[in-house]
């Protein structure tokens, strides 16, 4: 099977994942609804110099968060076994299936810290509604991007089950295959 680079792309991990992937998710409303409720807040009570402030909280938050599923994510690549990844290759999604929500989690990281970044550096240029809009949508990204650690969480915590249950599964397949062998042999009972 011949792959290229756009098989492993961002664009191409997001269209894997289904609509309710993605906004059906309690992150994404929780996101929404908590971002663009706090952002309304912090633009009507605190001053923008507070506004920018908490964006470069968010900046030093997406980057730390960036590094820790991006860890996750080759950690959960290097403890694959081969007959794990077999299992995974039989599903419809597959192996780029299973993976995807982590390489658009990093993205989601990495996007929510250059959103954050673009708006400490412009956020006093920007006139009228464009200011708080874009902080709102920065509150809203970060928010998303850090409630995505917890669905990752639960995908690693799914991806630990299911190597128990194959593991389970090999061990009576041992266990079976080794009463067969001594049924099988003259003299045994």
């Amino acid at each position: 099977m011949t792959r290229n680079r756009k098989d492993f792309g961002f664009w191409r991990a997001v269209g894997r994942l289904r609509f309710g992937q993605v906004f059906g998710r309690l992150e994404a409303w929780a996101s929404l609804i908590l971002g663009g409720a706090g952002a309304f807040l912090a633009w009507k009570y605190a001053p923008l110099d507070q506004r920018i402030a908490a964006a470069g909280d968010y900046q030093a938050l997406s980057g730390a968060l960036a590094g820790i599923v991006f860890a996750g994510f080759a950690l959960v690549v290097g403890l694959m076994t081969d007959r794990y990844v077999l299992q995974l290759s039989k599903t419809n999604e597959g192996v780029p299936g299973f993976l995807s929500p982590f390489l658009v989690g990093t993205g989601i990281q990495i996007f929510s810290l250059l959103l954050a970044v673009t708006y400490r550096a412009a956020a006093k240029s920007l006139q009228g509604v464009w200011e708080p809009l874009t902080f709102g949508l920065s509150t809203i990204v970060f928010l998303y991007a850090a409630l995505d650690v917890i669905s990752l969480a639960r995908t690693v915590y799914a991806h630990a089950v299911t190597k128990a249950d194959l593991a389970e599964i090999e061990d009576l397949q041992r266990h079976a295959a080794s009463l067969q062998l001594r049924r099988q042999k003259p003299g045994s009972s």
